[in-house]
């Protein structure tokens, strides 16, 4: 079954008051982008890569993308 809507496992999509729609990462727990037509939001998400915080605080960018890639990054 071929669903253009389909939601990769790494993100959840949400649906706002103003008719938009978020990406969320499951990673980062980040919201990559906003759209107001669903689909465009799958550009974004394969184009996502997560930043993560170390106990400093200082941001690291992760060497593997968030979107899936038949691994757990």
């Amino acid at each position: 079954m071929n669903n253009v809507h389909a939601v990769p496992a790494m993100f959840s999509h949400r649906h706002n008051s103003d008719r938009t729609y978020d990406s969320i990462c499951h990673k980062c727990f980040r919201t990559i982008a906003t759209e107001t037509a669903e689909a465009d939001l799958r550009h974004h998400e394969l184009q996502h890569n997560c930043i993560t915080f170390t106990q400093s605080m200082k941001p690291v960018l992760s060497n593997t993308p968030c979107a899936m890639n038949g691994t757990d990054g």
